[in-house]
Order: C-alpha cells, then structure tokens, then sequence
C-alpha cells in the first residue's frame, strides 16, 4: 500500500514538473515575442516620426499657398459684390417699376374675378338643383331594381312550379 502511495506521489510530481517546465516554456516564448514586439513599435514609432516631420513641411508649405490664394480671392470677391450692387440697383428699379404696373393690373383682374366669382356662385345654386334631381332619380332607380328583383324571384318560383306541374302532367299522361 505504501508503495502504491509512493508510485502516486512519484507521478504527481513528476506531473508538476513537467507542467513547470511547459511553464517555463511558455513564459521564455512570450518574453521573446514581447521583445519582438516592442523593437516592432519602436520601429514603427520611429517611421511615423519621419512621416510626421514630412507632414508637418508639407503641411507648412501648403498653408502658405492656400493663404495666397485666399487673399486673391478675396480681393476678386471685393470687385463681384462691387458689381453685383451696381446691378442689384438697377434690378430694383426695375422691380419698382413692375410692382407698379402690377398694381394697376391687379385693380382690373380683380373687377374680373368678382364678376367670374358671381358666375361661380350662380353655377354651384345650378349644380345643387340638379344634384338634388340626380339623387332622387338614382332613389327612384334603386327602387324600380329592388321591385324588378323582386319580381325576377317571383317569377323563378313561378317557373319552378309551372316545371314541376309539367313533370307531374307527363307522368300521369306516361301512366
């Protein structure tokens, strides 16, 4: 028994160490692949260092174009809305002299309208007369309908009864 106890405690520990040394394994590889890694970003901080610095020229140079040329449009745009006042005047006048002449034409459109408006008026008291006889005419119809089904059925009845009484004469005639 002690012996099975012994062999236990013997592959126990030599379980332990084997896991330890995977262990030790694992740690090593990783403390190597960190160090790649870091000398990875450290390279690379290096290379976007340089990339900054181009940037930051090209950067420089290119703000000192683009306020050249900001202060050339500038100076275009002073010269447009100096014109575009000048004939923006001139349009107003114009407009002035419309809205003018549109007062005057609105005054006679206006006598037309109420006279047009009246014509309206005169045709909508036509429409609800014969809207009036249009709706009791359609009554009246639905009426005559409702009667003519009526009759259809009764006749259907009747048409059944006139077979039946034929059959009933040719069987006792056959008889």
């Amino acid at each position: 028994m002690l012996l099975l106890l012994l062999l236990r405690e013997n592959e126990k520990r030599t379980a332990a160490e084997s896991r330890l040394a995977d262990l030790r394994y694992k740690v090593d590889t990783m403390k190597n692949q960190k160090e790649n890694a870091i000398n990875d970003l450290e390279v690379q901080v290096s290379e976007l260092e340089g990339r900054l610095e181009e940037s930051r020229a090209k950067y420089e140079a290119l703000a000192t174009q683009k306020d050249d040329e900001l202060a050339q449009l500038n100076a275009q745009m002073r010269n447009e809305i100096a014109k575009r006042e000048e004939s923006v005047k001139e349009k107003a006048a114009a407009i002035e002299a419309l809205e003018a002449k549109m007062k005057e034409e609105t005054g006679k459109w206006n006598g037309l309208l109420r006279g047009k408006n009246s014509e309206i008026n005169d045709l909508g008291d036509q429409l609800k007369t014969m809207s009036a006889k249009v709706s009791a005419l359609l009554k009246e119809r639905q009426e005559l309908e409702s009667r003519n089904l009526d009759s259809a059925s009764r006749v259907s009845d009747l048409e059944s009864v006139v077979k039946e009484l034929q059959g009933e004469n040719t069987g006792t005639n056959h008889g």
